[in-house]
């Protein structure tokens, strides 16, 4: 089976390192505007036994440089202050 986790990031806070299963999709990311937080929605496997990776996170402002080996994980919008947030998946 599967379920959704979601993760919490804040705009300038940095890598944030996250657990997951091996077999997990990234489905989404969104900016919260009351909190001021950016949400990222991770489809993951629910076996106990299913193998586990480290993933970090890290959000890029649009026009900032990033590493050519992310991967994009949802792009989140503060509608007030015409700023988007690129979520990405480093490599390890």
């Amino acid at each position: 089976m599967k379920t959704v986790h979601k993760h919490i990031l804040t705009p300038h806070s940095g890598d944030r390192d996250i657990e997951l299963t091996a077999q997990h999709h990234f489905l989404g990311a969104e900016f919260i505007t009351h909190c001021k937080e950016i949400w990222i929605w991770v489809e993951v496997d629910t076996d106990p036994s299913a193998q586990r990776t480290t993933a970090k996170l890290r959000i890029i402002r649009s026009g900032d440089a990033m590493p050519n080996d992310a991967e994009h994980c949802g792009t989140a919008i503060d509608q007030y202050h015409s700023e988007a947030y690129h979520v990405y998946c480093l490599a390890s």
